[in-house]
Parts: structure tokens; sequence; C-alpha cells
């Protein structure tokens, strides 16, 4: 579990880094533009915020084996399964990228599954306790 522990941890980083790609683009053409898109504009800000917060805390901790990493990891993928889920029942059309969108889905259901385990939860546990021993 602690190497599964690791690699969502490593996940998580690299949402970071696809929310600065993803932002620079959008800044290029405009935030404006994205914030007068309504509703879909607004909750993808909040989502890279989400990111920018969340993210390096799931990274660095999950890497330790932090439960507070697990918490932020289940946050940021959690938000990003409410994120698609939205997007592709209330903004797209069932085409090729919703079915890439629901891929995604399927990802973060998954991680967050992973994450809520009473196994994921106590080997974090089991580590802080083993590193207070040493």
């Amino acid at each position: 579990m602690r190497l599964v522990l690791r690699v969502i941890g490593v996940l998580a980083g690299l949402s970071v880094v696809a929310a600065v790609v993803l932002m620079l683009g959008v800044t290029a053409l405009g935030m404006q533009a994205l914030l007068f898109t309504g509703t879909f504009g607004v909750t993808t800000i909040f989502g890279w915020l989400i990111a920018f917060i969340a993210g390096p805390i799931a990274f660095v901790q999950l890497v330790r084996v932090r439960n507070s990493g697990r918490i932020a990891a289940i946050v940021l993928f959690g938000y990003m399964l409410a994120y698609y889920l939205v997007e592709l029942f209330a903004f797209s059309r069932w085409s090729p990228p919703a079915v890439r969108i629901l891929l995604v889905c399927v990802f973060c259901a998954v991680v967050v599954g992973i994450l809520l385990l009473p196994s994921a939860r106590r080997t974090c546990i089991e580590v802080v306790a083993q590193e207070r021993l040493s």
C-alpha cells in the first residue's frame, strides 16, 4: 500500500504541473474569456486553486506516506471527479471527447476509492507510529 500511496502522491504532483500548463494556455487566450463562460469558468478556476493548494500537499505528504497527504489527495481527486462528472453530464454530448472524460472520471473514482480504503489510512498511521518509535 505504501507504494500505491506514493504513486498517487506523484500523480497529485503531476496534476499541479498540468494545471499550470492549462492555466498558461488559457491566460494566453485571455483569462477574462474563461470568467465570462459562467459556471464552467468559475468551477475551472476553483479547480486550479484546489490543485495549487492541495496538489503540493498531497505530493509531499503522500510520498512521505502521511495521512494529511491522503486527505489532500482525496480533496484534489474528489474535486476532479465531481468537476468532470458535471462536465460530462451538463456540458458535453456523447462523443469521443466524452469518452475521454468518462475515463478520467473512472480514474479519479478509483484513486479516491483507494485513498478511502481503511488499509490506506492504517498504512499512513502505522508509518508515523513507526517513525515515532525509531
